[in-house]
């Protein structure tokens, strides 16, 4: 059986309202400002300075060289800022530990800015039809949507059958958190092409 937190962290993920809020609630969750991450194209190069600075940091501080490290830091800050990957798991923490001590009006607020964060990332943007060529198949194409039940988790149905998996069966699924946290080392550049 599930812990009660983690119900609750559940149906706060949930694509719909899981708590009330009070209409002056919304109001100032809703005039909060929203941050400016850095478009999707230029991700992995913004995660590789990061990686870098922290270097540069670790070195700083090995060399005991608090100066050049507290500014590092504060580079590393803010370019962590402007990574929308960053934030949601940032996000997901914090949100564990507000259910964790039952602070649901906290958790609503970190919910809220949840699902803003999730129109910046990438794997939270596949839903819809996808075919790919297979050279010994030909086309085979699959609807790609979030599951009801548990909005980070993909699933992949199959519209084209085949002998190994037929119409209408799932081919696969993907717990999309399990992406986290990001790196570069992590990070694929799949190039993407239209549709026929």
């Amino acid at each position: 059986m599930r812990q009660s937190w983690e119900l609750a962290v559940c149906l706060l993920l949930h694509a719909g309202v899981a708590i009330n809020q009070p209409a002056q609630k919304l109001r100032q969750t809703s005039a909060r400002p929203v941050p400016t991450f850095a478009r999707e194209a230029d991700l992995p190069t913004l995660r590789e300075q990061v990686v870098e600075v922290e270097r540069e940091l670790a070195s700083a501080v090995g060399r005991e060289d608090y100066s050049a490290a507290c500014t590092l830091r504060d580079r590393v800050t803010e370019l962590r800022t402007r990574d929308p990957q960053h934030r949601f798991t940032q996000l997901c923490a914090a949100l564990r530990q507000a259910v964790a001590v039952e602070d649901y009006s906290k958790a609503a607020d970190l919910h809220t800015e949840m699902l803003s964060v999730k129109h910046h990332l990438p794997q939270f943007q596949l839903a819809g039809l996808w075919r790919g060529l297979y050279p010994h198949h030909g086309d085979e194409t699959i609807r790609l949507r979030y599951s009801r039940d548990d909005p980070n988790r993909l699933i992949a149905t199959k519209v084209t059958g085949d002998d190994h998996v037929p119409r209408g069966e799932v081919k696969f699924t993907a717990d999309l958190l399990d992406v986290l946290p990001s790196s570069p080392e992590r990070t694929v550049r799949i190039r993407s092409f239209p549709f026929k």
